[in-house]
C-alpha cells in the first residue's frame, strides 16, 4: 500500500503532523507540498484540480495500473472521519460487476450536490444555476430549492445508484480506468466547476461506470455542507404543519356550514 498526500496552504498544523508521520513511515507515505498556489491559480476550483492532478501524476510515476488494482481518492477532512477498511470492503462486496468508480455516502445526508450529476436527481450544475437565479428569487429560497432539496438521506441498504458524477469526500477507483483522466476546475466555457465533474466525464467517455454506493458510509456526522438539508427538512415540516392547520380549519368551516343548513331546514348530501 502506498499513501500519497498533497497538502496546500493548511493553517491547522496538518503539514507539521504529516511531516512527522512521513518520517515514521518513509516507505509508505509520500507527502507533496506544491507551495502557495493562490497567485498561480486565483480560482479555488483550479487549485483543487491542480492538486488532484498531482496525485494522478504520482500514481503514474509509481507504475500506475501495473502496480495497483485500486485507488482511493480521499479528502482528509471531518467528512471522511468514519472511513475504515471494513467500510471499503463492504462497498466492494456490494458493488455491481461493471463498476469503475464507487463514491461515498454519509449516514445523515448526501451533501455533495456540487459534484453530483444524475439524470433525475441533479442533471445540471447547481452552483452555476444558483448564481443565476438568486438575484431573481432571493438567496435563501434559491438555496433551499436548488441545493437543500437534493441533500437527501440515502439509507445504507439501498442498491448502488448509477451516476455521471459524485464524490462526497471519497471515491474508490479501479486503477485501470484512471489512464487519460484528468481534473479540471473550469468547464469548456470558462465557468468554475467542481473538479470531479470533468474527471468523471472523461472516465465515462472511456466507457467507465460510476456508482454512488450507499453502503460506502464515510461519516456518521452531519457535514457543515449538509446543514442546508436540515433547513429543507425544517421548511418541509413548517409547510406540512401549515397545510394540516388549513385542512383543520376547512373541516371546521364545512362542519359549521352543514349545521347552519340543518338549523335553517336545508339538506346536504
Amino acid at each position: 500500500m502506498k499513501v500519497v498526500v498533497v497538502e496546500n496552504d493548511s493553517v491547522d498544523g496538518s503539514f507539521r503532523y504529516l511531516s512527522h508521520l512521513q518520517k515514521r513511515l518513509p516507505s509508505n507515505l509520500l507527502l507533496i507540498n506544491p507551495g502557495s498556489l493562490d497567485q498561480k491559480f486565483p480560482e479555488r476550483t483550479d487549485r483543487i484540480a491542480f492538486c488532484r492532478n498531482l496525485l494522478l501524476e504520482q500514481f503514474d510515476a509509481l507504475a500506475g495500473s501495473e502496480a495497483f488494482d485500486l485507488v482511493l481518492m480521499l479528502d482528509i477532512a471531518p467528512e471522511t472521519a468514519a472511513i475504515s477498511v471494513r467500510c471499503i470492503n463492504r462497498a466492494l462486496e456490494l458493488a455491481p460487476p461493471d463498476w469503475s468508480a464507487l463514491t461515498a455516502n454519509h449516514a445523515a445526508f448526501y451533501y455533495d450536490i456540487w459534484a453530483l450529476r444524475h439524470s433525475l436527481w441533479c442533471p445540471f450544475d447547481v452552483s452555476k444555476l444558483f448564481h443565476e437565479q438568486r438575484s431573481c428569487h432571493g438567496e435563501e429560497f434559491t438555496r433551499r430549492v436548488l441545493i437543500a432539496s437534493r441533500q437527501i438521506h440515502l439509507p445504507a441498504h439501498l442498491p448502488p445508484i448509477a451516476v455521471d458524477s459524485a464524490f462526497a469526500g471519497a471515491g474508490l477507483y479501479r486503477a485501470s480506468v484512471l489512464d487519460g483522466c484528468t481534473y479540471a476546475g473550469h468547464d469548456d466555457l470558462g465557468f468554475p466547476i467542481c473538479e470531479h465533474v470533468k474527471f468523471h466525464q472523461s472516465m465515462r467517455e472511456r466507457g467507465g461506470m460510476i456508482y454512488l454506493q450507499p453502503c460506502f458510509v464515510v461519516s456518521c456526522r452531519i457535514s457543515q455542507h449538509a446543514l442546508w438539508g436540515l433547513e429543507w427538512i425544517r421548511f418541509s415540516l413548517i409547510f406540512q404543519l401549515a397545510l394540516m392547520h388549513l385542512v383543520f380549519l376547512w373541516r371546521r368551516v364545512v362542519g359549521a356550514s352543514r349545521r347552519l343548513r340543518l338549523m335553517l331546514g336545508g339538506s346536504y348530501d
